[in-house]
């Protein structure tokens, strides 16, 4: 299946970083291992894959010394068929964060510019005992999603040029065609019910049934939760497995706010934030969620004004949170109705649709008492500017809050919903919901360049000037200073102290 990072992996080759190691990062079963081998097979004429966590042996070979010609002569010992030819090899070390010495040895490893090196790894913000020295200035991160909606149409054998329009529609503002929008919105229907995980996509553009795709989403939650129980600290294993369970039922209700009272009965927010700190901070680390933080008003810089403690937490892939629903939510879906469980899925959706494209989530909230209640489901930057997001899933397309926004704080303002592209009369633009995939059609940045004079015309224009006012010395332009700015001599000073005697 066609992967966008692919395009990432090819400029890494042509370019001159590739003496630095690529480090794909991603959660597990998105397609780390399937893309890096596929690119290996397009562009190299040989490539070795060392599976640092199944083959328990094979990190032995970073046991001793480190440096590259130890370890190649280990790996050509334990690999004697393998052949590296200079200049048209690739090493691959996949799941590098089971073997820490692995990890510190691509400082030395990317020393050697006879082959070419890949590393991935799932859980490595977690994983960091161990490594000796971090191979800073050696190593070139990628951040690898789950397949987003332009790569599950491509799947579906939607050609470029379909894709194309639809990304020029967005970009120029234009309403989509009746029939295209139906059968856009009829695909996102089938994204949020299959979600990004190309294992299912798989499944799913092979059959176009859901059985199938259920049975793959259930294994890899149960999978989820066996990652939980082996790499989290013990005394935290239960405390992460019930965040990871809440979120489904923290993003039906209409305040989709994280409440800790609905992963424990504790009432207290100060002792529950302490006490499920860890717990959410390694379900970010394993990548497995979203946080949207909230942010104290809406206004640049975001970050800055991320200082509120409360925040909302949302799914890595949309078809996984709808396998933690009941079955029959399914049909409901595949009939149209997106809004279900109070927009829980068409929120996770735009979350993970942002997040994909690199973007911190933010969101807004005031609903104090005694002050004008406000919300917005996101917040992010567009040309340069705060823009307010919201995301309506249902046939109530209140833009009240988002009104008020525009209005109080000066910023702009899209919803995403189920109707085509328009700007209203207070000027929010209206997209499909599909249209956060193609975040980068609405946020168009310009090239920047610099247009600087040219120089031969400076010199010839100012080279011949001589005069002695450009060459005055500096002692020159002192003595027509007045004389009470000249700098005067200081006077020594007597320090007294009870411990300095005069």
């Amino acid at each position: 299946m066609r992967r966008k990072i692919t395009r990432r992996f090819e400029e890494w080759k042509a370019s001159g970083d590739r003496k630095k190691c690529l480090v794909v990062r991603g959660a597990r079963q998105i397609g780390k291992t399937y893309s890096i081998e596929e690119f290996a097979k397009e562009n190299y004429g040989h490539y070795l894959r060392i599976d640092l966590h199944k083959d328990v042996g094979a990190r032995t070979m970073f046991d001793g010394d480190l440096d590259a010609g130890t370890i190649m002569m280990a790996i050509s010992a334990r690999y004697p068929r393998f052949e590296f030819v200079p200049g048209n090899t690739l090493l691959f070390l996949d799941e590098i964060q089971d073997c820490p010495n692995a990890r510190t040895a691509l400082k030395f490893l990317s020393r050697n510019e006879n082959f070419d090196i890949v590393a991935s790894g799932s859980l490595m913000g977690l994983k960091t005992k161990g490594v000796a020295s971090m191979p800073v200035g050696s190593e070139e991160n990628v951040q690898m999603y789950p397949m987003d909606f332009e790569e599950f149409l491509w799947a579906m054998g939607i050609s470029e040029g379909v894709v194309e329009h639809v990304r020029g529609c967005i970009r120029r503002m234009e309403p989509l065609e009746d029939s295209l929008l139906d059968s856009m919105y009829r695909y996102m229907r089938w994204f949020m019910m299959v979600g990004g995980m190309p294992e299912a996509v798989q499944e799913f553009s092979s059959t176009r049934l859901f059985n199938g795709v259920r049975r793959i989403q259930k294994d890899l939650m149960e999978g989820y939760g066996d990652d939980i129980g082996s790499y989290a600290e013990g005394r935290y294993k239960d405390r992460v497995r019930r965040c990871l369970d809440s979120i489904s039922a923290q993003l039906t209700r209409d305040n989709k706010t994280f409440r800790y009272s609905d992963v424990e009965d504790n009432p207290d927010y100060a002792v529950g934030s302490k006490y499920f700190e860890y717990a959410l901070n390694w379900l970010s680390g394993a990548e497995l969620s979203l946080i949207c933080d909230c942010v104290t008003q809406p206004r640049l810089p975001l970050e800055e004004n991320a200082i509120n403690p409360a925040f909302k937490l949302y799914l890595l892939d949309t078809g996984l949170l709808l396998s933690m629903y009941d079955d029959s939510i399914l049909y409901d879906v595949l009939s149209g109705g997106v809004d279900v469980n109070k927009g829980a899925l068409s929120e996770n959706l735009v979350a993970c649709m942002l997040h994909s494209q690199g973007r911190r989530l933010y969101y807004y909230q005031i609903s104090e008492k005694g002050k004008e209640r406000m919300e917005l489901d996101f917040v992010t930057i567009i040309g340069g500017k705060a823009t307010a997001i919201e995301v309506k899933s249902g046939k109530k397309r209140d833009t009240k809050s988002l009104n008020k926004a525009m209005e109080k704080f000066g910023i702009d303002g899209i919803m995403f919903e189920t109707r085509n592209i328009f700007v209203d009369d207070k000027g929010v633009r209206h997209y499909p919901l599909f249209a956060a995939s193609f975040m980068d059609c609405i946020d168009v940045k310009p090239e920047l360049t610099v247009d600087l004079p040219d120089a031969d015309s400076i010199n010839e224009r100012f080279g011949d000037r001589d005069s002695d006012r450009y060459r005055r010395p500096r002692r020159d332009i002192l003595s027509t200073l007045p004389r009470t700015t000249l700098p005067q001599k200081a006077r020594p000073m007597r320090i007294t102290s009870p411990l300095i005697p005069r």
